[in-house]
């Protein structure tokens, strides 16, 4: 009897020592961008500032939020005074769920036109969330403006219809473009063409074309860039209604 009591004894020790070697679980969950807001409006004029607030969450421990700015023009570039802005920014984090409230300067010579805000946040195991982008606009007080562009347009299957519109700046205009495309498929273009506007002072441009619809009931988008000699761009759109 007493040798068997201890050699049980035995057994629970090694039964107890292999328990503790086991290995901690892998945290391999990515974070959440719970939340994001501009805390004033996504539209901010050259040489101000804006503010945006986001929440972040995580199952086991957060560690730092991204938020990163970059243009989001289509690749041309006529900028003599102004220039594409580009800023980023990292908060640490703590905890489970954390807020991060982040304040960006724009310089007065940032170019007009459409940005993103990419927001991202990492946990304390390396885990990266999915990226979201959010929308916003820089202002120049001199940018191109648009006059006379439509709100809506309806028109027949396979029916020609005429679009016109007047886009004027106070410098020089550099380029016209447009593009009209299905409702959700930005990638894809019915229709594009643009024009180049050569001219040391073209302060004012008139556009006057006729279009055929498809032959088949769509909602379009048409979607108007214009750019001037200092950089900046304005971005005008419309909907087409075919039916």
């Amino acid at each position: 009897m007493k040798l068997q009591f201890i050699g049980l004894s035995a057994v629970a020790v090694f039964a107890f020592a292999g328990c503790s070697d086991e290995e901690p679980a892998t945290d391999n969950t990515k974070p959440t961008v719970s939340s994001f807001k501009f805390e004033d409006n996504d539209f901010v004029d050259a040489g101000e500032h804006f503010d945006v607030r986001a929440t972040f969450t995580d199952d086991v421990k957060l560690s730092e939020a991204f938020f990163e700015i970059h243009p989001n023009f289509d690749g041309h570039s006529h900028g003599k005074a102004n220039l594409r802005h580009s800023d980023s920014k990292i908060v640490p984090l703590a905890g489970t769920q954390g807020d991060a409230d982040v304040h960006f300067d724009i310089p007065g010579n940032a170019a007009a036109g459409p940005y993103h805000m990419e927001v991202s946040v990492l946990d304390d195991a390396g885990n990266r969330s999915d990226v979201k982008v959010f929308g916003f606009n820089i202002l120049q007080a001199t940018q191109p403006e648009f006059t006379t562009v439509p709100s809506t347009i309806t028109v027949s299957k396979g029916a020609s219809f005429n679009v016109q519109f007047t886009v004027t700046d106070e410098t020089d205009l550099k380029e016209v473009s447009y593009q009209i495309v299905e409702h959700g498929h930005a990638d894809e273009a019915f229709a594009e063409g643009d024009v180049d506007l050569d001219g040391a002072d073209d302060k004012t441009f008139n556009f006057d074309q006729d279009f055929t619809a498809p032959n088949e009931a769509v909602e379009l988008e048409f979607i108007i860039r214009a750019y001037d000699s200092d950089e900046n761009l304005t971005v005008e759109e419309f909907e087409i209604e075919v039916e």
